[in-house]
């Protein structure tokens, strides 16, 4: 009676596997594409607290009205919620995908969801 090993039987399912599919290879993708999202949320929220901005209001004597920055505060958040969903979308993908000891996973994506979790938290817990 044989008995296979689960080594022997992981061996010959990776010498089946020729290439990562096209769903695996879509993960660097959804992580650049976080990156991104990322880089586009911190322009917005650091711009509202700009010298650039305080001192064009300073010049052409315009009063300076919170309008503005919950603006760019809202596009954050519209941001934020987009890179959550792209973030989940990554890590659906990588848990169903990965199953080979050698696959690898994308904490980035886990690391981006969480961060823009917690900033949907403190802009609704600071806009009520």
């Amino acid at each position: 009676m044989k008995v296979e090993t689960p080594e022997k039987k992981d061996r010959e399912v990776q010498e089946r596997r020729k290439a990562a599919d096209p769903l695996v290879k879509s993960l660097t993708l959804l992580v650049m594409i976080s990156f991104f999202i990322l880089f586009l949320i911190f322009i917005l929220v650091m711009m509202p607290g700009t010298s650039d901005v305080i001192m064009s209001f300073r010049t052409y004597n315009i009063k300076e009205g919170g309008g503005w920055q919950d603006t760019f505060l809202t596009y954050a958040l519209y941001l934020m919620i987009m890179q959550l969903f792209v973030s989940c979308t990554g890590i659906f993908i990588n848990l169903r995908r990965s199953r080979r000891r050698h696959d690898k996973y994308h904490y980035s994506l886990v690391i981006f969801a969480c961060l823009s979790l917690v900033g949907i938290i403190i802009y609704i817990m600071t806009s009520v």
